[in-house]
């Protein structure tokens, strides 16, 4: 490695580090046109829902998801003896509380800032509420505690909820009870276990803070731009650990208006497989996209604008992508020529979605049930008009889909997207998460029949056949009613 790459590294990697001093620095330091972004606006619900968008070979999302920057530690109420009365007459844990959220507690070095917009400029959280009992209260996985920290600064806990510039005045988004019959269901829903296994394995990794080459284009929207960097930062800190890279990402979000310096940008990084192709499919309803040079060096894109503002809190969208840089930087350009339809989408999607909630999984569960009734309903209505849902029809569209068919990933009914989700899910459920990383990994050697019998130990084409045809056949007509 040259000496100029490991400058980049070493100070990527340095910013990554001071993240509470420097949370939005220009990683890219020869880009001029980098501006602060500013905390998100509040406020969840359909504005937080994004369109879909396909792209080049791996890109694109449809959807939305959620992950937390610091999981919540599990905490117990204080009880009436370990509580004081603050000033403004909320209720505050004695001794104080803190979450991992990396600010300095020396009386000292915590700010008394006067207004919201000032402390939205200086923390990178929510809140942070005065105790784990007051956040508990709330569907906000990016909730910080702080008692100390609350204290100096509760002037701006208008509403006195226990939570600094918290919604103040407005709705808040409550926390749902757990479902108390969700493990005693009858159904045998085997896609339940699978997406538990995605969970598990992601989060029993250990966290790692992956480097950016991070640029905005000047339209966009410093909320968006703070909301799509902490969302892709959420989701490298869960890849990082399966990731053998330490190439900083090369990352932009971009507005409408700004073609021209899209463009400049996609031109200095390398001109990936990307473009005005990708460009023309994401100005309509905005989306993200992972492509990858001529040398194979991944960049990833995010379109954002007023009328479709990036998702905040749920982060299957910002999953997604980056399961596209993991496959990307694994397999390389032998395992892109020899990826099938399925696999691609198939997988982000799987994954992306059995990760939109982390600290909710019963909510997890429910929307991802959703999202499999749409996505049925799509393939059915297809399939009812072309000859039905045959082993003939399906052998062809998961094991031998022709290459370059506009149906896998920018028409209907998106095979990739779509069937590749079940086809991936049936994998999952059969042969574990491991699997997929195994698969990917074997992917690079450039055989798809090897590379499946390396990572499950089952015949690809007997599998398909045997399994994955049957089980497409049963869930798909039961799920589109």
């Amino acid at each position: 490695m040259d000496q100029d790459k490991k400058a980049c590294i070493a100070c990527a990697e340095e910013i990554q580090a001071q993240a509470a001093l420097c949370r939005h620095c220009n990683t890219r330091q020869d880009d001029p046109s980098f501006t602060q972004p500013t905390k998100a606006k509040k406020g969840l619900g359909k504005s937080a829902l994004i369109s879909i968008v396909a792209g080049v070979s791996v890109i694109a999302v449809f959807g939305t998801v959620l992950l937390t920057l610091q999981p919540q530690a599990e905490s117990q109420p204080a009880t009436e003896a370990q509580t004081k009365t603050l000033a403004n007459g909320v209720l505050a844990p004695f001794p104080g509380e803190n979450s991992e959220h990396g600010y300095s507690l020396e009386a000292n070095r915590i700010p008394r800032l006067e207004t919201c917009e000032e402390w939205n400029e200086f923390w990178v959280y929510e809140g942070p509420a005065v105790s784990f009992e007051v956040a508990d209260k709330y569907f906000e996985p990016l909730m910080a505690v702080s008692t100390l920290i609350y204290d100096v600064n509760q002037h701006l806990d208008e509403d006195l909820d226990g939570v600094i510039c918290f919604f103040e005045n407005g709705e808040k988004p409550l926390a749902r009870p757990a479902d108390p019959n969700q493990e005693n269901k009858p159904e045998n829903l085997a896609w339940h276990e699978a997406v538990m296994d995605v969970r598990a394995t992601i989060n029993a990794q250990s966290n790692r803070n992956y480097p950016l080459d991070f640029a905005v284009s000047p339209n966009v929207v410093d909320s968006h731009a703070k909301t799509i960097r902490d969302g892709v930062e959420l989701a490298l800190r869960f890849w990082g650990p399966f990731i053998d890279s330490d190439r900083p990402l090369a990352m932009t979000v971009v507005h409408p208006k700004d073609k021209q310096w899209f463009l400049e940008r996609w031109e200095k990084l390398g001109r990936d497989n990307t473009g005005e192709f990708w460009w023309d499919l994401a100005v309509p309803n905005g989306g993200g996209a992972v492509g990858w040079t001529a040398a194979g060096i991944p960049n990833m894109y995010f379109m954002a604008a007023e009328q479709y503002p990036p998702p905040r809190g749920p982060v299957d969208y910002y999953v997604h992508e980056v399961t596209h840089f993991f496959q990307t930087v694994t397999f390389g350009a032998k395992g892109e020529s020899i990826a099938p339809c399925w696999y691609g989408e198939g997988t982000a999607n799987f994954i992306g979605f059995s990760m939109t909630y982390t600290n909710d999984v019963n909510r997890t569960l429910e929307q991802f049930a959703a999202t499999r009734e749409d996505r049925a309903q799509i393939l059915m209505r297809f399939y009812d008009a072309n000859g039905g849902l045959t082993e003939k029809r399906l052998i062809r569209d998961i094991l031998n889909f022709p290459k370059g068919d506009d149906t896998c990933q920018h028409e209907d009914p998106a095979f990739g997207y779509n069937l590749g989700m079940f086809v991936s899910e049936k994998m999952i459920i059969d042969f574990g998460f491991q699997s997929f990383i195994d698969l990917t990994r074997e992917m690079a050697k450039g055989d798809m029949a090897k590379a499946f019998k390396a990572a499950t130990g089952a015949d690809y084409e007997s599998w398909v056949k045997g399994e994955a045809i049957p089980y497409v056949q049963q869930e798909l007509p039961v799920l589109a009613g």
